[in-house]
């Protein structure tokens, strides 16, 4: 018998998978979620975690991301003119 090959998980020694650490970062970034809620969201899921679990997972997201920023930011930086759009965030 032959077991393919595991992907190796975004966490290594984790049992995070991609999707939860993905969860994380967008409800971060995209909803504003601070990390301390979201450790209350999942408690409330019988899900117990530290805020510095997630920090982490953080952490190992923006590593995972870097090549992909520098990637963008030449892209931008070759750009003649920038354009922004400076809506505020909500609650700010």
């Amino acid at each position: 018998m032959v077991q393919a090959k595991v992907l190796p998980r975004l966490i290594e020694g984790g049992m995070a998978s991609t999707a939860l650490v993905t969860h994380v970062v967008v409800s971060k970034f995209a909803w504003y979620l601070p990390l301390y809620r979201q450790v209350q969201m999942l408690a409330g899921q019988g899900i117990h975690l530290d805020r510095a679990t997630l920090a982490g997972w953080v952490k190992r997201a923006a590593w995972w991301l870097e090549s992909l920023y520098q990637l963008q930011l030449k892209t931008i930086q070759a750009s003649p003119r920038l354009f922004c759009d400076e809506t505020p965030m909500p609650g700010a």
